[in-house]
């Protein structure tokens, strides 16, 4: 195993309340006003090219369930209600699935990110700390996440399509608001404690003992997928590491 697969990481690309510099980012939001007349910052996603034919295959495959989800139909601007959120295909493809479980959620307001601004990196990252915790009979702990996970961003050109055919380049991060490079190392962090504590030497224990695909093929093989809300080890062996 080579020294990168042993260290633990600490590049997820996730975010944060406060930047690497320390300032205060409580008050980002994602209003369409503060994005209106911004070519850095899209609120255009383009058409969904999901149908009723590809979403009932993921719900027979279980990624989802048929009563959580919804398509956006022609819109171009995703309208999620107060209870909803925007999620993309490329996400499920790498350990999502609905309904999640709720430290995703903490995850996401511990970083003051939304789940559309998460890449399938990210939620790949965030499958393998659960597994690797819950696997050592361990409590998850936020705190113990932040600790060896910050947020980056990926900035990227975009084409988009307007409404009158003509075409426009614009930054990929849609709906990300007040967002610039320097604020994007961000890490959140929280007052140790005995949880926080253990989590982490449960998530060190089985990172030095296995690499990143170990694990994913770990709950594959079990099909279990992280993520997903519900689902607990039936029993443990206890092993002494040397």
């Amino acid at each position: 195993m080579s020294e990168q697969e042993k260290n633990v990481s600490e590049n997820s690309p996730v975010g944060s309340n406060q930047s690497g510099s320390g300032e205060d980012l409580s008050d980002v939001s994602a209003s369409e006003l503060e994005l209106v007349g911004d070519d850095t910052k899209s609120l255009i996603f383009g058409k969904t090219l999901m149908d009723e034919a590809e979403l009932d295959g993921m719900v027979t495959n279980r990624m989802v369930e048929k009563a959580s989800v919804r398509l956006p139909k022609n819109k171009t601007t995703p309208k999620p209600e107060p209870h909803e959120c925007v999620v993309f295909q490329d996400q499920f493809s790498t350990g999502l699935r609905l309904p999640c479980q709720d430290f995703v959620k903490e995850i996401f307001k511990a970083y003051n990110i939304e789940m559309h601004h998460s890449t399938p990196n990210g939620i790949a990252k965030i499958a393998l700390f659960i597994w690797a915790v819950k696997s050592q009979n361990a409590n998850l702990d936020i705190g113990a996440f932040c600790t060896f996970h910050e947020m980056h961003t990926q900035f990227r050109n975009k084409t988009v399509d307007e409404k009158d055919d003509s075409r426009k380049t614009v930054k990929k991060y849609s709906l990300a608001a007040k967002m610039t490079k320097n604020i994007f190392d961000c890490k959140p962090e929280f007052a140790s404690s005995k949880n926080s504590r253990t989590c982490e030497k449960a998530y060190k224990l089985t990172a030095n003992q296995q690499s990143a695909r170990d694990l994913c093929e770990e709950y594959i093989a079990a099909r279990v997928w992280p993520l997903k809300k519900g689902w607990s080890f039936i029993r443990f062996h206890k092993k002494v590491v040397r």
